[in-house]
């Protein structure tokens, strides 16, 4: 259960990052609306990443460097090939996939930081109540 909750938080953490990029670039083209519509798409992209990561878990990887370039190759390409489809992503060219790569790795690095303090945090809770138990 736990697993599953760590998906679930770094969905929501993904989805409040990228809406935060979104609202800056928005603001950076001069745009004064974001569509309900592209939320609910940028929402949707995230939960099938992070069901799709969760049902990979389980697939062994030694490496951390090796973990991280496949997630978020797996990220990169299912972003893309569900965002064209429901026309979350229209424009396709070099420009568009560097600003995707771009913003995925922001979110990716924040979801990664906010994963590993909270398990710092665990450890140390538990490491505190081990100590306090003897």
């Amino acid at each position: 259960m736990k697993q599953i909750n760590r998906y679930f938080i770094s969905g929501c953490i993904a989805y409040t990052v990228m809406t935060v990029i979104i609202s800056i670039l928005h603001m950076m083209d001069h745009q004064a609306f974001i569509y309900v519509k592209s939320l609910m798409q940028v929402f949707f992209i995230i939960m099938l990443i992070q069901t799709v990561l969760l049902i990979m878990e389980n697939i062994p990887v030694k490496s951390q460097y090796l973990h991280v370039t496949y997630e978020f190759t797996i990220i990169l390409v299912i972003t893309i090939t569900v965002g064209i489809p429901i026309k979350a992503i229209t424009d396709i060219s070099i420009g568009t996939v560097a600003e995707l790569i771009f913003i995925i790795a922001i979110t990716y690095s924040i979801i990664i930081l906010s994963l590993y303090i909270d398990s710092k945090r665990d450890a140390a809770e538990i490491n505190r109540k081990l100590l306090g138990k003897h």
